[in-house]
């Protein structure tokens, strides 16, 4: 299948709408076993498989854009601004009000008495996406970790890209030591461990435009799968390839309620822990059933949505804009969002 001028992939706004629901319902119910039905609370453990759904996304997303683009090293300045406009100015935004949110908490009453306000080093170390690479330095969001990760792909894909997106002796000597290097370095929590899953999006991404034929692309996912597999498990593997499938063999469905939900999909991701989860934590307390938590989950889930729609429209879709603005080899990547 062919697709040369591939603008947009709606299927991948549902699909970011989905993954981002999901770990918000892993982060309101299964992180705290909010119901008294252990069953339910594990049934919604499965909500932290968004992430492998993510990486997906973004492997596909990333490389279409390299590729309309005509990316070359030499554009690799203007490549990481563009992302860096892209991801970072709602980051740096939701690292503040998650900053403000843990300082504003010792003022609640009935706040568990745990300090967990970041010194300025640990803040330093978040705007770099650097807080893993340093025991002793936790996170301040449970969420930011996946940024780092994300952020270590963007830069290995401006390395590595033309190489990989070029002739086929290239593109397979970068695929196979991609495969290999996870089951080798497993363990070290950075963009390794998570490289078959980004793999399997870009495959998907050279399927879609022609770049390899299905034996190919069937040879990469087989081996994305066996190294994902050895090294994080079925799970992961099993959401990523769904995700990959659905983007290639539905790549234009698109629905509006999923539009809406992938527009705001960063936001949500970015805000939920310090909007729903923290609403739903101070509320929980005094609910006694799960009938009542069911409609705490809901209230939760809508006032994080609500806050992420604004938050886009203030925060997002201005450094959206300003991303598109910068081009790359004479062409904008219009694809990547």
């Amino acid at each position: 299948m062919q697709l040369p001028e591939i603008k947009h992939l709606s299927v991948i706004d549902s699909l970011r709408g989905v993954a981002a629901l999901m770990v918000c319902l892993f982060h309101f119910i299964s992180s705290n076993a909010l119901f008294e039905q252990e069953p339910v609370n594990d049934f919604f453990s499965w909500g932290k498989y968004g992430v492998p759904m993510f990486f997906v996304i973004s492997g596909t997303v990333i490389t279409l854009s390299l590729l309309k683009s005509g990316y070359q090293l030499k554009h690799f300045g203007s490549y990481l601004l563009k992302r860096i406009i892209r991801i970072e100015p709602p980051y740096l935004v939701a690292l503040l009000l998650t900053v403000v949110y843990m300082y504003a908490r010792e003022l609640v009453p009935g706040a568990t008495p745990v300090d967990l306000r970041p010194s300025l080093n640990e803040l330093l170390l978040h705007v770099g996406y650097l807080v893993g690479f340093f025991e002793g330095v936790r996170w301040v969001n449970p969420v930011f970790w996946t940024l780092a990760i994300e952020f270590q792909f963007y830069l290995f894909m401006a390395l590595v890209g033309p190489m990989l997106l070029g002739q086929m002796a290239g593109r397979w000597a970068i695929l196979v030591i991609g495969l290999i290097l996870p089951v080798l370095f497993s363990g070290l929590g950075h963009l390794v461990d998570w490289l078959p899953l980004f793999y399997m999006g870009i495959a998907v991404a050279l399927r879609l435009t022609n770049h390899i034929s299905l034996t190919e692309f069937i040879l990469v996912l087989g081996g994305c799968c066996l190294s994902g597999v050895i090294v994080l498990g079925y799970p992961d593997v099993i959401f990523a390839l769904l995700t990959a499938l659905v983007i290639l063999l539905f790549p234009f469905a698109k629905s509006a309620v999923g539009s809406f939900l992938g527009r705001i999909s960063y936001a949500l991701y970015l805000l939920h822990a310090i909007t729903g989860a923290v609403f739903i934590n101070l509320v929980a307390k005094f609910t006694d059933s799960d009938a009542l938590n069911v409609l705490l989950v809901a209230i939760g889930l809508l006032l994080s949505i609500l806050v992420a729609h604004f938050f886009y429209r203030w925060v997002e879709r201005p450094s959206l804009r300003k991303s598109k603005q910068i081009k790359l080899g004479g062409r904008r990547g219009a694809v990547a969002r």
